[in-house]
């Protein structure tokens, strides 16, 4: 079971070790290069046996690489070479709800994404500037992307600017494995993350989450 509050950094990301440390993170969720809204970071340790040059420069290597790897190629996804379907949408004003979110992207999108996550600061009962969606297909994502990357959201007359990439952990039932068990569903609706029917009569409406097997 992950512990309720992760006080640390990703293991993902050796270039942005630096995060806020009063939000519950499921643990190897994110992605390179997350925008938080969230104040109060902490830095993490760095064992003194550890050569800081070496790292640094391991850092600047191994970053680049990384990063790469998360970005969402339109081509490859039209061409069928990219089969991923969860993305993280980056540079979402604080102050979004996940109902103003989803309405958002249920203005063109509905019944095209079975989950949906939006990582909340339970201090200050904001959000932290990123979600997670999974679209049911590769091929939605051509539409959500030029819906949502690079366009200015239309609340709050906020002037940040989205940002989609792929998220690490790919798939509904990857993301189901990875928070059924999660002390995150112990929380409020509000906090949790959200399934939804992707075909039948109920698709596009929300799907209970499993219960925990644990």
């Amino acid at each position: 079971m992950l512990p309720p509050l992760y006080h640390g950094p990703t293991s993902l990301d050796p270039t942005n070790p630096i995060l806020p440390h009063n939000i519950c993170y499921p643990h190897n969720m994110f992605t390179p290069s997350m925008n938080f809204g969230a104040t109060n970071y902490k830095v993490p340790f760095l064992p003194l046996s550890e050569n800081f040059s070496d790292r640094k420069r391991s850092v600047k290597t191994n970053g680049m690489d990384s990063k790469n790897q998360f970005e969402i190629d339109i081509e490859k996804v039209v061409h069928g070479d990219d089969s991923r379907t969860t993305l993280m949408v980056k540079n979402i004003p604080n102050r979004y709800t996940s109902d103003m979110l989803l309405e958002t992207i249920d203005e063109n999108h509905k019944g095209t994404y079975d989950f949906f996550y939006l990582p909340i600061d339970f201090k200050n009962k904001c959000n932290v500037g990123y979600a997670f969606i999974n679209l049911t297909q590769p091929q939605h994502i051509i539409p959500f992307y030029k819906t949502f990357n690079g366009k200015k959201w239309g609340r709050f007359s906020s002037q940040k600017v989205a940002s989609l990439t792929y998220a690490r952990i790919q798939g509904k039932a990857a993301l189901v494995s990875h928070f059924q068990n999660s002390s995150l569903m112990n929380e409020d609706k509000p906090y949790q993350p959200m399934l939804f029917y992707s075909d039948g009569p109920n698709a596009g409406e929300q799907e209970p989450f499993p219960m925990c097997t644990s």
